[in-house]
């Protein structure tokens, strides 16, 4: 019960992220940098919120924060190999 209350609450922070910083969404930042995770299941969960569509995967998904650009957020097929899977 404790992971799917979890989820369910991650997948809703994920849906309401926002680059205003509020604290919900430096709580998934936080959680992302320190468990090397990205999105709930995977990174492709990013890709059904409205963030993604404006800004891409979250720069708290980042492998390596100096070799992840903007343009390789916003791009799937660049990010799986710079986020955290």
């Amino acid at each position: 019960q404790i992971k799917t209350n979890f989820e369910s609450n991650l997948n809703l922070a994920l849906k309401n992220y926002n680059v205003t910083a509020d604290r919900h969404s430096e709580a998934v930042d936080t959680i992302q940098r320190t468990l090397h995770c990205c999105g709930v299941q995977d990174y492709s969960d990013w890709e059904r919120t409205e963030y993604f569509s404006q800004r891409g995967i979250p720069r708290s998904c980042c492998k390596n924060q100096n070799d992840c650009s903007e343009e390789d957020l916003k791009d799937p097929n660049k990010a799986k190999l710079k986020v955290f899977v």
